[in-house]
């Protein structure tokens, strides 16, 4: 019974529902890659901070960020770097970062 009102709908009427499930994953997908980017962040800043290495005071971004920007490039990229430290940036414009050090100080 079902299935005959199934395929009596149009596709019309199927089509937003399919859309809205895909973008439902879509943004799940986008959320969980920015958690494992945090936790990739706070894995290497507390690898640097427990080797006792202190970065200058003229930096511009810190060796973490350097770390992180290399491990998300293999983990999430196949090795490409620019698209790595595209997204680090984008995150990085939206104090993601400064948020997170905000809750673990």
């Amino acid at each position: 019974m079902e299935s005959n009102c199934l395929n009596k709908l149009s596709s019309k009427q199927k089509r937003p529902q399919a859309l809205k499930i895909v973008f439902l994953q879509t943004n799940q997908r986008a959320e969980a890659m920015k958690e494992r980017i945090i936790a990739i962040y706070c894995l290497c800043d507390d690898f640097i901070q427990n080797q006792n290495f202190f970065d200058w005071h003229n930096v511009k971004i810190g060796t973490s960020e350097v770390m992180m920007s290399f491990v998300v490039a293999m983990r999430f990229f196949y090795g490409n770097l620019d698209l790595a430290l595209w997204l680090v940036a984008s995150y990085m414009s939206m104090n993601i970062f400064v948020n997170i050090l905000c809750l673990v100080a």
